[in-house]
């Protein structure tokens, strides 16, 4: 049975008129979904789609576009009103032309806008509440990113609760962007691979203020050239600690190495975190010898309820049981909840059972593999 209620439009089908018959006649009401791409064979095909899509513009729902797509070759009607369309997803990835003016579009519900090397230009108010976007740079083209594209963009979306940025080896020119503050915004994801600058996050952080931000995520992977992953985390953690009070939760993914433990830095630059999600197989969680003579040595760490670690392999056993006892020496065990530990490298079940039955339930443990060797001194590196 057809379904009448959602209809694909892409340029393939521009030559099927029964295709284009129940676009227009059987499928009146429903819904449309309409494709567009700079890299059809025939570009007559794709100003025909265009002009068949026009004719139901009141009933697209989500438009994809590929490539370079010029905005002014897309509707015969200078202020385009879209009332359905929902989701938009630019993807512009052979290309470096950042801005795209959809400022014209009338698009009251619009709440979803996916980009890779789009920075759209919104009307000031718009109605979205998600942005995903990966910026993607060419460095041997010695292509520069402007924050202040960014940054403009973000201040016409006062209603925005998710952003997502992903950075791949993007430079930046270091011009001093405006600001932004997006009152509304829970989640915050920033993605960096590659040769990515530090100046291009220090002007994002710098610029941007999200008062009640209560979800961090940071993803750092494969970072090379002049940077590092710990460079990184320096830049985005810090600031957190006087100008987001509200961040309750905060996940941390890389395969990168840090030496010096990572629970208390996120602890220093984010004390008001209560959910802490580690994906960081080769990072030292804890800091060395010390903190098995006394937990006192260390910053008291904030009332945790959850705390997952995932995928590690320098988590041994001594440094989880410190890690428990340091919990119970905070005098913060009544309020915590549970300690996820998944495909974690060096710990017997024998230990997990001990553990368990030392934690009042609290502990729970998924893909856990043994170690071969005793611990050593590296254990608590």
């Amino acid at each position: 049975m057809l379904d009448l209620s959602s209809f694909s439009f892409h340029p393939d089908m521009i030559h099927q008129e029964p295709a284009v018959s129940f676009l227009e006649s059987k499928s009146k009401q429903g819904g449309i979904e309409v494709l567009m791409s700079s890299h059809a064979k025939d570009h007559q095909d794709q100003y025909r789609l265009i002009d068949v899509a026009n004719r139901h513009i009141d009933r697209w729902t989500h438009l994809r576009m590929d490539g370079l797509i010029h905005m002014d070759d897309l509707f015969c009607e200078t202020t385009p009103v879209l009332p359905r369309l929902r989701s938009i997803e630019h993807n512009n990835r052979f290309h470096n032309e950042y801005a795209c003016p959809y400022e014209k579009w009338d698009m009251p519900n619009l709440s979803l806008f996916v980009g890779i090397n789009v920075v759209p230009v919104f009307r000031v108010d718009c109605n979205i509440s998600s942005l995903e976007l990966i910026l993607k740079g060419r460095s041997e083209l010695n292509e520069y990113f402007h924050t202040s594209y960014l940054v403009d963009t973000l201040a016409t979306l006062p209603r925005l609760r998710s952003l997502s940025l992903e950075f791949q080896a993007t430079q930046c020119d270091e011009i001093r962007s405006s600001t932004a503050s997006l009152p509304d915004l829970e989640l915050l994801n920033i993605t960096i691979k590659y040769s990515t600058d530090y100046t291009l996050i220090k002007s994002f952080i710098s610029s941007v203020s999200f008062p009640n931000l209560s979800q961090l995520e940071i993803l750092l992977e494969e970072i090379c050239g002049e940077y590092s992953a710990d460079g990184f985390l320096n830049e985005i953690l810090p600031p957190f600690s006087a100008v987001h009070p509200r961040v309750h939760t905060v996940r941390i993914y890389t395969s990168h190495k840090f030496y010096i433990g990572l629970l208390q830095r996120v602890f220093d630059s984010v004390p008001s975190v209560r959910h802490l999600v580690i994906d960081a197989p080769n990072t030292a969680l804890l800091w060395g010898n010390e903190f098995f003579v006394s937990a006192a040595l260390y910053n008291r760490w904030p009332p945790l309820q959850t705390l997952r670690i995932k995928r590690s392999t320098r988590l041994s056993e001594r440094q989880m049981e410190a890690l428990v006892d340091k919990i119970h020496f905070d005098g913060n065990w009544d309020v915590f909840q549970s300690l996820q530990i998944v495909s974690c490298v060096g710990l017997s079940e024998g230990f997990l059972l001990y553990m368990e039955s030392k934690m009042d339930g609290k502990l729970e443990w998924t893909n856990v593999v043994a170690a071969v060797d005793e611990p050593s001194e590296n254990d608590f590196d």
